[in-house]
């Protein structure tokens, strides 16, 4: 009974010094948060609580943490320069065109980056349009032949690769044949002259054929051999060649 009358009063006591006395809570955090509206130094175009120009008390935490640019003196986080960063409530926390600086390589490597030399190579992406082939003009050369014939044989096809004196066709025509004719028998005439122009400086020599003869015999020659020179033009003339009776040719 003397025990509980003793204890009592201890522990209302103690209730009491629990009510009485109780913890003071910690005083609320009013200081702008990093990226706020009411956080940005307009001036200077990064966060009012990192600009170290406006607040440079705060140059020794950034440069003891390894966050500062010593290039522009100001946090490395959110320099204007390395890092631009677009005011809050405008479209996200970087500006297009951002350029963003890794410390190191194994900063890189742990952020899953993989980086391969550029080259070539195809996407395979195509396109289906209508389309028409159509040779080159500038490199279509139009073959013709400066007289009528038929195309008696045909040595190469499209697209076969030629230099300059293949034979492409054979062709036959009447007017090359009949050039040809008349070469033949220029050449005969020619033959024919020059004897009798042999012959008769031999009878000359002889006492017994005139000198008008002899220079009639030469005359023949001439006119024998100027018909031969009109054959063979009118044949190259035409693309013939001299040789042959007939009127095919390549």
């Amino acid at each position: 009974m003397t025990l509980r009358l003793a204890l009592a009063p201890l522990a209302v006591l103690l209730f009491a010094a629990c009510v009485e006395t109780p913890i003071p809570a910690a005083p609320p955090d009013t200081s702008p948060r990093v990226g706020a509206p009411d956080d940005w130094c307009g001036g200077h175009a990064l966060p009012e609580s990192m600009c170290t120009i406006c607040n440079p008390e705060l140059t020794a935490g950034f440069v003891e943490a390894g966050d500062w640019c010593i290039e522009h003196g100001l946090p490395e986080s959110a320099c204007p320069k390395c890092n631009p960063m677009t005011p809050p409530g405008e479209g996200g926390s970087f500006a297009p065109g951002t350029r963003i600086r890794f410390r190191s390589p194994e900063t890189e490597a742990r952020a899953g980056i993989e980086t391969v030399p550029a080259g070539l190579t195809g996407l395979g992406v195509g396109v289906e349009a209508t389309a028409r082939i159509a040779f080159d003009a500038d490199r279509v050369a139009e073959i013709r032949t400066p007289t009528g014939g038929v195309v008696r044989e045909l040595r190469v096809d499209l697209g076969d690769a030629v230099s300059p004196g293949s034979v492409l066709v054979v062709l036959e025509s009447a007017e090359v044949g009949d050039l040809r004719a008349r070469l033949t028998a220029a050449r005969e005439r020619l033959h024919t002259a020059e004897a009798d122009l042999e012959r008769q400086r031999e009878l000359r020599a002889a006492g017994v054929a005139s000198a008008r003869q002899e220079e009639l015999a030469l005359q023949e020659v001439g006119g024998a051999d100027s018909a031969v020179r009109a054959a063979v033009a009118a044949l190259g003339a035409a693309g013939a060649g001299r040789s042959g009776a007939s009127g095919r040719y390549s």
